[in-house]
This record gives C-alpha cells, sequence and structure tokens, in this order.
C-alpha cells in the first residue's frame, strides 16, 4: 500500500514538472532600446553615451557598444557612459550602438550612429567653416572653379598660419582664436 502510494506520488510530481517545464509562459518579447545621446554627428571631449530600455516583463541590463566593441555594461534600464574622445584621432568616425537584454536574455538593439570625433587635437587657432561645400564659384585670376574658403585659405598659408577646415560648426570652439564662416557665392 505505501508502495503504491508512494508511485502516485512520483507520477503526479512528475507531471507537476513536466507541466512546469514546458507549459508555463514564456517570454518571448525583446526589449525597446534607444540611444538618447550624443544628439549631434560630431563629439568631442567627454562624450555621454545615454541609453533607456524597457521591456514586458523587466530589463536585466543595457549595454554600449563602441565600433562593435562592448565598453560598458549596467544592470539596470537606463544607462550613462562618459565616453572620453580625446583618445581617438581628430575626424575619426565611431559607430555606437546599445543592446538591452530581459531576464530570459531577450535581446533587443538600438539604432546604430556614426559620429566624428573633433578635439582641435593639433591645437590649431583659426577654423574656417565651409557653410556649404558644394557652393563654387568660377575664379577668372585663377581660371578655375574654387569654393568661398579658397582665398581665405591661400591668405592664411602665405602668412603662415594653420587652420582647420571643416565642414561642420565644431561642438567645442574654446581652442580657437578666430573662426571665418563662409556662405557662398550665391550668399554674399
Amino acid at each position: 500500500m505505501i508502495g503504491n502510494l508512494f508511485k502516485k506520488f512520483l507520477t503526479l510530481l512528475l507531471i507537476v514538472i513536466i507541466f512546469h517545464t514546458f507549459c508555463r509562459s514564456r517570454d518571448r518579447e525583446p526589449p525597446v532600446v534607444e540611444l538618447l545621446s550624443p544628439k549631434s554627428p560630431q563629439v568631442c571631449n567627454i562624450c555621454t553615451i545615454s541609453a533607456v530600455a524597457s521591456d514586458n516583463e523587466q530589463v536585466s541590463k543595457i549595454e554600449i557598444y563602441i565600433n562593435n566593441q562592448l565598453v560598458y555594461s549596467v544592470e539596470d534600464s537606463v544607462c550613462n557612459f562618459e565616453w572620453n574622445t580625446r583618445n581617438y584621432p581628430d575626424n575619426s568616425i565611431h559607430k555606437i550602438f546599445a543592446r538591452a537584454l530581459d531576464l530570459e536574455e531577450n535581446e533587443g538593439f538600438s539604432d546604430t550612429i556614426a559620429v566624428t570625433i573633433f578635439n582641435n587635437l593639433d591645437n590649431t587657432e583659426i577654423f574656417i567653416w565651409l557653410f556649404d561645400k558644394l557652393d563654387k564659384f568660377y575664379d577668372p585670376t585663377i581660371g578655375d572653379s574654387v569654393d568661398c574658403g579658397y582665398w581665405l585659405e591661400r591668405t592664411l598659408t602665405f602668412h603662415g598660419y594653420s587652420y582647420d577646415i571643416l565642414t561642420f560648426l565644431p561642438p567645442d570652439l574654446t581652442s580657437y582664436k578666430i573662426g571665418f564662416v563662409t556662405l557662398g557665392w550665391e550668399r554674399c
């Protein structure tokens, strides 16, 4: 009698274990993750990379990737990473994205953004911002088409100055003493 009762108990226990293992509702929905910053395509100095994630159950962690390399991970649904861009060359382009995981190891990915680093590491004191780099005009003195920064560049070079020619406004202007903005021939 005790042996029969024990067999029934084991059978019932086995049914409960099988039901729990195979029939329970599993979370199959991945988390949603979004990069909040940087917003600008140009970054400098210490750049904050921020991401936030949500899930139908619970977010277990967020990871930040730069150039497909994991650089930061936090067990939370909010992430802020201070990226020191001074260790990278000026005008280098880097791809950033975030990955979020939930408790079931479902993963979600943010959109990937590309940023250009600009720290003025060569300490150039003058910048020329070519506002419209495609705006060119014919200069009869040289018999060719030139962009609007051409004569600025020639004059600065003639007088021994170094300068940066940029197609964007630098995110940090404090290292420059002089800035020129070319608005284009049609706008002058």
